[in-house]
């Protein structure tokens, strides 16, 4: 199928990603605009956000 990202029409892999933020209770997830080298486009980014996520849940 045209336009089909994956095995199934409601497959992406964000919906991938994100289903175990889902199920796990007090967890985070965030979606950097990138490509596939993150750590490399966006080199900040990602630091911050484990930063972030990381004084947040932190006693």
């Amino acid at each position: 199928m045209r336009g089909q990202v994956g095995p199934g029409p409601n497959w992406s892999p964000t919906t991938r990603s994100s289903a175990p933020h889902r199920a796990i209770a007090h967890s985070g997830y965030a979606e950097i605009d990138a490509g596939h080298v993150a750590f490399f486009e966006k080199e900040d980014e990602p630091v911050t956000l484990v930063e972030e996520f990381t004084r947040a849940t932190t006693p």
